[in-house]
């Protein structure tokens, strides 16, 4: 008697056939990811320590004077190229830079000299470090840092600083770009010590891939206390640790002008892009009667990412030679120059009549269809499962009792 049993190898063929279109499907796709470029970069990490602006700002000019303590800035753009700056006293970019401005306008090379000189700089075109008292640079291939520091800073009428620091970093390595500022200062006092702050610390950062960003920072306002009245600060102001004293603190504060808050923190974040910007201490100081004012930025941090990416740039066709001569297009013949990028007019070709192309977002079954980058996927998932299903039934169908025997022509033949 010979039994039938059911065939597995069909399925177990289906079976590969749906591995190797998932491995074309994937191979396929590798190499598109490869064909991405980086087509754009910009990172911006900045920290200021302690940012001073006086004036009235009723009257013209407003500020008179304006200023920050423990500066730096890290910058990275395409290429990458990169940019750092750190400077104890920073007085702006206008103000610093006024020497090459003046320039800009007309006056001679040699007013570039009135430069402001507190400040280190460093390029990734070189020079690459540079140092000065309290300040340090740096910038090179795909990354840039910079570091400020200042101690015992006093500024008119009776505010102090004691340690005052700020770094600021930028950086782009294995396809991830981030920038991050921190700052802390201490030790911070007003109107003769009448309002003092223990520190003041915050901290920002940004980082993206080109399809998935991140962001956050923080600020932590420590040791506040208000006409020796124990305070803490944030974005709704002032609020005394004890109510039964609050109203000796906020005498004190009125009686010199003076209010505090934390300025609120943005940030934002996209797919290829993010920002943080960490809520410094903000002291707005009026004087009374005078009609001029102090506003004190304790320790901004900020940082911001952007990272653009495509596919490769299409090679530049091959330049005309004597042998190929331009086409003639029914207008002037182009004639290559002998240096610089060459062009290959295209030859004239007889019309023809096509039918209209779907466009390629067309979201109809025909563009779904024509998009064979989807094939290897689709026919993938549904050889597998075909053969799954098939493996299944064969291996159900053995185990059953033998059914339909038949007799072999020779059995019973000897008999």
């Amino acid at each position: 008697m010979v039994a039938r049993r059911p065939r597995r190898w069909p399925w177990l063929v289906l079976g590969a056939a749906g591995l190797a279109s998932f491995g074309a499907g994937i191979a396929g796709a590798t190499v598109e990811a490869a064909d991405a470029v980086v087509n754009g970069l910009d990172a911006v990490a900045v920290s200021g320590g302690v940012g001073q602006t006086f004036g009235d700002p009723n009257a013209q000019p407003y500020p008179v004077a304006k200023g920050d303590v423990a500066h730096t800035e890290a910058t990275l753009s395409a290429g990458p190229t990169g940019y750092a700056l750190a400077s104890t006293a920073w007085p702006g970019p206008l103000a610093a830079n006024a020497g090459s401005l003046a320039v800009l306008l007309g006056a001679p090379p040699e007013a570039g000299q009135a430069n402001y000189s507190g400040r280190a700089e460093a390029f990734s075109g070189g020079p690459n470090d540079a140092e000065l008292a309290g300040m340090k640079a740096h910038a090179k291939d795909g990354e840039a840092e910079a570091t400020a520091g200042a101690q015992d800073f006093e500024s008119a009428p009776g505010a102090t600083t004691g340690d005052v620091y700020s770094r600021s970093y930028s950086s782009f390595a294995a396809g991830t770009l981030q920038s991050v500022s921190s700052c802390t200062a201490s030790d911070l006092g007003f109107a003769e010590g009448a309002v003092t702050i223990g520190s003041v610390h915050t901290e920002a950062q940004a980082t993206t891939d080109g399809t998935l960003s991140s962001a956050g920072g923080r600020t932590v306002v420590t040791g506040t206390k208000v006409g020796g009245q124990d305070a803490e600060v944030d974005e709704n102001g002032v609020r005394f640790t004890d109510p039964a004293t609050a109203p000796i603190g906020e005498q004190v504060l009125a009686n010199f002008g003076i209010s505090m808050f934390v300025a609120a923190p943005r940030q934002e974040e996209a797919p290829s892009s993010a920002s943080h910007r960490a809520g410094s201490l903000v002291v707005i100081w009026d004087p009374p009667g005078t009609d001029y004012g102090y506003i004190y930025e304790i320790c901004g941090s900020d940082a911001t990412v952007a990272l653009r990416t495509g596919l490769g740039f299409v090679p530049t066709p091959p330049p005309l030679t004597p042998e190929t001569p331009p086409v003639d297009i029914g207008g002037p013949v182009f004639v290559p120059p002998e240096t610089g990028p060459s062009f290959e007019p295209p030859a004239a070709t007889p019309p023809t009549t096509t039918a209209p192309q779907v466009p390629t977002d067309d979201p109809s079954p025909i563009a779904f269809v024509r998009d064979l980058s989807l094939w290897p996927h689709v026919l993938g998932v549904a050889f597998v499962l075909a053969a799954g299903l098939g493996l299944t039934s064969a291996r159900e169908r053995s185990l059953q009792p033998l059914t339909g025997l038949v007799t072999c022509p020779l059995e019973g033949a000897g008999s």
